[in-house]
């Protein structure tokens, strides 16, 4: 039941993202609509994840009223929407030698 649940808040994601598609445009579409994923759903709460906090930050100033309204008109049970920064983006980086700190070694 859970599996044909998640299947349909697919379906009406990608509904809300055609509306939206339609509203903003193609270039604001695939800045910043386009990199958001349907993580998962949690009895009436949508969890919507970004590839980095600067689009997240974006996202809820600018479009998170857009997407809430257009998704209540697929479905009024949803109640919240979060949006998070996926966590395979968040890995760490190595920090590479400096260029002065490479020459210093040959002095």
């Amino acid at each position: 039941m859970e599996d044909n649940n998640f299947r349909e808040i697919q379906a009406q994601w990608a509904t809300v993202r055609g509306r939206i598609r339609q509203k903003i445009g193609d270039a604001q579409f695939k800045s910043w609509i386009k990199p958001i994923t349907l993580e998962s759903v949690f009895e009436q709460k949508i969890i919507l994840s970004v590839p980095s906090n600067f689009i997240r930050t974006r996202i809820i100033e600018q479009y998170l009223d857009l997407i809430k309204s257009y998704w209540l008109v697929q479905n009024l049970k949803i109640n919240d929407l979060e949006i998070k920064v996926s966590k395979s983006s968040t890995k760490k980086t190595t920090k590479e030698p400096s260029i002065s700190s490479d020459l210093s070694k040959n002095l």
